[in-house]
């Protein structure tokens, strides 16, 4: 079931540059589905136990892959040995060191709310200095590139906005100032080199210019359209397993003027994948509208998104195959780089929980630092939503006073229609993506 591979890292700090988005919802995929498995998942699994367990190592395997360090290859987990009850006592539980470690941050962040910006700064909105002259060189240049290369790129461009031609907070995706935010966004992907970049990863493993990786989501946005809507998409996402709605908390006196980050809402628990190619596609236009929304409110300056995970009732049966899951991460790693604030867990069992420590020993800090457990405790709970996420927005499931309720027809409407067939035109148009 699992295999080995070669590695595709370079260094520790590219791992969250690489796949911090997309990698992070694998191992929240992973982590979540703990909680509808047998107790026996408390330790790792092994590629031969039953279905289950083998897409829970395919998925592990996937992760690894994704953030392996070194050049050792990946391997299936094996299952723990057997320890005594004096032994289990004795070891710390790592369920036990999540929740410890989270009060202990919590605790200080309660003192004072401009604390939570210092633990979890990628959550909030920021007003960046000034970039240096050698880095607004290389944005000029790379602009410069992209519009001498890239044939017609100026009109192209222009038919490619975040949420889509006319649809609502609809944004330029290049953007002011000769593509200034996108370029910079992805010139932070690339650690801002001045040669080739080896970014797309699985297409530039020999090295590429910097312009194609403009290139390529520009073919990607024209082929994909990821603001189209056909019915099937609408049948796929029809109860809301993900959207995208509200906003974060800004905490900076200096950026209250930019809004806070979009939300990404994700309930996997309520609907289970029956579309595969439309499942990821709810997911991709979820989080394009989420950019959008976010330049639209900043006038173009931030473009980010915060995630929040509700894991009641989710299996790992709900999500589709490995394949899809790796299209999606490939999706996401080419063509939203440097979007994803946080990822907020809710709901997250225990089990899930202990599955999610064993992750965390093979991501990288920048990721881990990026994924927040929710504490259960209601009172805990709301001071710290309160925090992160605008009151206005946080559901009254969750302790707030938001009543909202998902109506495809309402979520959707006002958006561009496609047909069935035009939304899968990119298998055959764009093959690296099917």
């Amino acid at each position: 079931m699992c295999r080995s591979r070669q590695n595709i890292s370079s260094s520790p700090s590219s791992i969250l540059v690489r796949c911090g988005f997309l990698a992070s919802w694998i191992v929240i995929a992973l982590a979540l589905s703990a909680s509808r498995l047998s107790t026996t998942c408390g330790a790792a699994p092994s590629c031969e136990n039953n279905n289950a367990h083998s897409q829970i190592c395919q998925l592990i395997w996937g992760i690894q892959k994704a953030f392996s360090t070194d050049s050792k290859t990946a391997t299936c987990p094996k299952p723990a040995a057997e320890e005594s009850t004096q032994e289990k006592k004795k070891r710390k539980n790592p369920l036990t060191r999540v929740l410890s470690r989270f009060r202990r941050r919590k605790a200080s962040a309660t003192a004072n709310t401009h604390d939570l910006e210092k633990l979890y700064p990628t959550a909030f909105p920021s007003v960046e200095s000034k970039l240096s002259s050698s880095k607004n060189k290389l944005v000029q240049d790379l602009s410069l590139a992209a519009r001498e290369r890239i044939p017609d790129f100026e009109s192209r461009s222009s038919r490619v906005p975040w949420s889509g031609p006319g649809g609502k907070n609809s944004w330029k995706w290049w953007g002011s100032q000769q593509g200034k935010q996108t370029l910079v966004a992805y010139l932070r992907i690339m650690k801002w080199s001045k040669g080739e970049t080896k970014f797309p990863f699985s297409l530039c493993k020999d090295g590429c210019g910097k312009e194609f990786a403009i290139a390529h989501t520009l073919e990607f946005r024209e082929k994909y359209k990821p603001w189209c809507i056909s019915p099937a998409l609408k049948k796929e996402n029809r109860k809301g397993f993900v959207y995208a709605r509200g906003y974060s908390t800004t905490l900076n006196d200096k950026s209250k003027n930019m809004g806070g980050h979009a939300l990404v809402w994700l309930h996997g628990g309520i609907h289970s994948a029956e579309d595969p190619i439309q499942w990821i596609r709810a997911f991709i236009n979820a989080l394009d509208r989420a950019v959008g929304d976010n330049l639209y409110r900043t006038g173009g300056k931030v473009g980010k998104f915060n995630t929040v995970i509700d894991g009641t009732g989710f299996s790992v049966g709900q999500i589709p195959k490995f394949h899809f899951v790796k299209n999606l991460v490939k999706i996401m790693q080419d063509h939203f780089p440097d979007r994803l604030g946080v990822i907020l867990l809710i709901n997250f069992s225990r089990p899930a929980q202990l599955i999610l420590g064993l992750i965390k020993k093979i991501i990288s800090k920048e990721v881990r630092e990026k994924l927040i457990v929710v504490p259960d405790d209601e009172e805990k709970r709301r001071e710290l939503l309160e925090g992160l996420i605008e009151k206005e927005f946080i559901p009254r499931s969750l302790g707030g006073t938001d009543d909202y309720e998902f109506d495809d027809k309402e979520y959707y409407d006002k958006t561009v229609s496609c047909t069935n067939a035009e939304t899968t035109d990119y298998l055959k148009t764009m093959p690296y993506h099917a």
